[in-house]
């Protein structure tokens, strides 16, 4: 079996993508980055299949965030899926929750973002392989074309160092200017997660998205006067100038294979001269605890406590710690090292899954005015607001955008500290 593999910080996806479209070869890609997994079938220089183990690209996930199914209607057909071993996809058909067209559409939208994904990562490993699945039932009814991909994924690139000078994190929560009644779809869901005082990172899992379609749509927001972020003691960096269209970030709206591609956007954010040094990195506003409420030392220095779990060798609270530092701060060298040991060393132990009982039903072991919610991060707050009384851990990860294990690590850390406990 012929194969070629490396590092992505030495070879970037993007380049063994058009290396593999030039070549018009068969293959399958593998591509891994903190946990997460991408797995991308190509046969004659076109992708046909994508499987990913980040679960908000997962189909049902996809399809609650095009507005298609409800959360409910996916633990049904999961359940469905469970009993009968069918495809979750032909299960919603069949349960008519979804059209064939509905389901074909996604599942090309589904294919082309793994891709995206994957190839704006700047970290982590890839491999590719001559051993393509000989089925194609899983395929795509229309191919995705690498050489669109990787140009797409260019555009995206530059699109994200401007969007990071405005919004620089998923802990970063924004100012809303404007009725959320003036707008629609996914704009409007966003606006009024906004204000309702979720995060960014809070908001992509809440409506199941992507990151970059979160971030650029905040993006466009933001230059249309809509939005602004609260920022730590700093002025956002100021809008793109009224001549210079902002860059059109694909909506939530279904991919069709005949829809027209844009151009690469151009930067409409101001440049410094040259000779002068970039402008600092701007930061998120640390938001502030309601009042009495006790801040555990974990979370006021999440720094100090990942160097605590290292020194401990306890695996799971260095990741859980680098995971609150990278919230923050996505290229904190000292997070991304941190998670990069914690996860490495995880993985050599036995499966967090097996030593906790999915069917135990979680429920707050505090009021939940006591939680320093502030100080947590998007997911520990997302699994917390599942956390009813009546769900069992199983039906709280089915349908879920967090990865299982992550889930039960976030619970179990729960339960040690007396915020959680487990009922049968």
């Amino acid at each position: 079996m012929a194969t070629i593999s490396g590092d992505i910080g030495f070879m970037p996806v993007g380049d063994l993508v058009i290396w593999i479209a030039n070549r018009a070869l068969n293959c399958t890609m593998t591509v891994r980055r903190r946990g997460a997994e991408a797995k991308l079938v190509v046969r004659d220089g076109q992708l046909w299949q994508a499987a990913s183990s980040d679960p908000r690209e997962y189909l049902g996930q996809h399809l609650i965030n095009f507005g298609y199914i409800s959360e409910d209607q996916l633990q049904r057909a999961f359940d469905t899926q469970q009993e009968t071993h069918v495809p979750l996809g032909r299960v919603l058909v069949m349960v008519e929750a979804v059209t064939q067209e509905q389901l074909d559409r996604v599942l090309v939208f589904k294919t082309r973002e793994s891709l995206l994904e994957a190839m704006g990562w700047g970290e982590g490993t890839f491999k590719a392989t001559d051993d393509v699945p000989g089925t194609r039932e899983l395929d795509v009814i229309q191919p995705v074309d690498l050489f669109e991909a990787h140009s797409e994924a260019l555009a995206r690139m530059q699109m994200w160092q401007e969007i990071r000078r405005v919004f620089p994190s998923d802990a970063t929560r924004v100012e809303v200017t404007i009725d959320p009644a003036r707008l629609a779809g996914f704009d409007k869901k966003l606006v009024t997660l906004m204000l309702a005082g979720r995060s960014i990172g809070e908001a992509s899992l809440e409506l199941r998205s992507m990151d970059f379609q979160t971030y650029a749509r905040l993006y466009d927001l933001y230059n249309r006067g809509a939005v602004r972020p609260r920022l730590a003691g700093e002025a956002p960096p100021p809008r793109a100038p009224p001549s210079a269209p902002p860059p059109q970030a694909p909506a939530a709206t279904p991919f069709r294979a005949d829809m027209p591609r844009t151009a690469t956007p151009r930067s409409t954010l101001p440049t410094p001269p040259p000779g002068l040094p970039p402008p600092p990195p701007v930061r998120a506003e640390v938001p502030r605890e309601a009042p009495g409420v006790q801040v555990p030392a974990e979370a006021q220095d999440p720094a100090a406590a990942l160097r605590l779990a290292l020194a401990g060798r306890n695996w799971s609270e260095a990741l859980l710690m680098s995971q609150r530092i990278l919230e923050r701060d996505p290229l904190d060298a000292e997070g991304i090292a941190g998670y990069r040991i914690a996860e490495a060393q995880l993985k050599k132990s036995v499966p967090e899954d097996e030593a906790i009982d999915m069917r135990r039903v979680p429920k707050l072991g505090m009021r939940r005015e006591q939680i320093a919610l502030a100080h947590l991060t998007s997911k520990e707050r997302y699994v917390l607001s599942r956390v009813d009384g009546r769900r069992s851990l199983q039906q709280i990860a089915a349908v879920s955008p967090i990865q299982k294990a992550e889930l039960v690590r976030i619970v179990n850390a729960f339960v040690s500290r007396g915020v959680l406990k487990l009922d049968l």
